[in-house]
């Protein structure tokens, strides 16, 4: 961390940890080493819990998909949207009976896991 950084600073700073990140997971892949693109999105430095919120929502529409599964989806959307503002979890409860969980997708992964490896 380098609270007192200069715009300059920060700028080399997000390119050089960019440039090593496709370097490791991205380069082998497209054959292109210090590539800067995963500097430009803005809002990993403007907004530090914006990325994060992604992850959860993510968990929150597979819960939702799978509950809305051979159910009368105008119905259950109806409903569901009724909650109002909450928390993430009563939200949740409310919408399809549990809590916001990585469960549910972690056991759909070894179902889709169980058809791969046969």
């Amino acid at each position: 961390a380098h609270p007192a950084a200069t715009k300059a600073q920060l700028r080399e700073a997000v390119i050089s940890i960019a440039k090593s990140v496709w370097n490791k997971y991205f380069a082998p892949v497209f054959g292109s080493k210090d590539e800067p693109i995963l500097a430009i999105y803005s809002h990993m430095i403007d907004y530090p819990l914006y990325l994060p919120a992604y992850p959860i929502g993510h968990l929150a529409e597979f819960q939702i998909e799978e509950h809305m599964r051979g159910k009368k989806l105008g119905t259950e959307m109806e409903r569901i949207l009724r909650q109002g503002r909450l928390t993430p979890d009563i939200w949740m409860q409310g919408a399809v009976g549990h809590k916001l969980s990585v469960a549910p997708m972690l056991k759909a992964t070894r179902e889709a896991l169980k058809t791969v490896t046969r």
